[in-house]
């Protein structure tokens, strides 16, 4: 058992926490809590001194979804997708900073989830429907920042053994399409304020940000950010992303390339903007 999840130690993380001591959470690695990168430490003081940082959402429950679903082709083999959840994890960081009641929904991965956040593991993207009705119909939250990546596809059949490439030297798989996450948040929580992502690959500004609009009065969404992760820095597997956040006018606000935490920041600060006009 890593030392950092050791219970004598939460509970000292705990007591400081609660007397206002911000920590930047160590990150896994090889089942071991290591000390955070130098560009993450310094993203989250960044975040913290450029934030008012008041208690903004006390009072508020606020649902974070994040990182990847996947979907068994046999007991060993999964289809899914890059996501690490790091997104996510900071929005949900940052969210409970302000006090915020907060719960993150994160898929699999080695994504350590931030201390003193209620935290729900999930592995399908069906695991990732049932948990976000769940919640939705136990906690009622004020505001979903549904950044998970579910697969949107997957296997109409899963072997209950696992395939011997000796056997059959190919397979073929037929997809069908996984329940969407969002058209169930906005018909059981039609209140609730939405927060919606949309990634592209390669795509000019314009694109981006049509398609982000489209979510808007697709899925009825108060919010979408998007981001274009073929761009350097940006999005799957990295600490840095860069968001084109789109509102129902088909305003447009630029949360330019910055440490994830930074940039969860500023897409709170929205939010809560939002929120309250």
């Amino acid at each position: 058992e890593p030392l950092y999840d050791h219970p004598l130690v939460q509970e000292n993380v705990q007591r400081l926490k609660k007397i206002g001591v911000e920590f930047v959470e160590p990150e896994s690695l090889e089942g071991k809590a290591k000390i955070a990168s130098t560009e993450k430490i310094v993203g989250a003081v960044v975040a913290r001194l450029s934030s008012n940082k008041a208690r903004d959402l006390e009072g508020r429950r606020v649902l974070v979804t994040a990182g990847p679903t996947m979907e068994h082709i046999d007991p060993v083999r999964v289809v899914t997708n890059r996501s690490s959840g790091k997104m996510g994890a900071a929005i949900a960081e940052e969210v409970a900073s302000r006090g915020a009641d907060t719960t993150l929904i994160l898929g699999p991965g080695t994504l350590t989830p931030p201390s003193g956040v209620k935290t729900v593991r999930i592995e399908s993207t069906s695991d990732l429907l049932q948990a976000v009705k769940k919640e939705l119909r136990e906690a009622k939250p004020d505001i979903v920042f549904a950044a998970g990546a579910p697969t949107d596809y997957a296997p109409t059949t899963v072997s209950p053994k696992k395939i011997k490439t000796r056997d059959r030297a190919r397979i073929d798989l037929e997809l069908q399409a996984t329940p969407k996450i969002l058209e169930e948040i906005r018909t059981s929580s039609p209140k609730t304020f939405l927060v919606a992502f949309k990634t592209e690959y390669n795509v000019p500004n314009e694109e981006l940000i049509d398609e982000a609009f489209k979510i808007i009065h697709e899925k009825n969404a108060d919010l979408v950010a998007a981001n274009d992760v073929a761009r350097q820095g940006v999005g799957f597997q990295v600490d840095t992303n860069e968001l084109y956040v789109v509102d129902g006018r088909k305003n447009v606000v630029h949360i330019p390339l910055a440490e994830k935490r930074e940039v969860a920041c500023k897409l709170v600060d929205l939010a809560i903007k939002k929120l309250k006009d």
